[in-house]
């Protein structure tokens, strides 16, 4: 029985470490936070942390689906066909 209850404690600790790391956070702090804390304060924790968006612009980059303007240097589609930010043609 007590090997149910662990189980599920750490199942419900990885969800918030998930929601973190999804927006870039670091998912290893909120799921120590969630762990010693509870998985309940770790998940409001995650929720109400705002995207780290280098961490996401690289990521991004890394995996093709988007790329850095040659003009004004801000992240942008791919598949773009002129910039958003600075309305150059590429």
């Amino acid at each position: 029985m007590m090997v149910i209850i662990v189980f599920f404690w750490l199942f419900f600790n990885l969800i918030p470490a998930h929601i973190a790391s999804s927006k870039g956070n670091s998912g290893f702090f909120i799921f120590i936070v969630s762990l010693l804390l509870s998985p309940l304060i770790g998940l409001i924790i995650a929720i109400i942390s705002r995207p780290n968006q280098t961490v996401l612009d690289n990521d991004g980059i890394k995996s093709g689906s988007m790329k850095r303007c040659p003009y004004c240097d801000e992240v942008i589609k791919s598949k773009a066909v002129t910039c958003r930010y600075c309305s150059k043609d590429l």
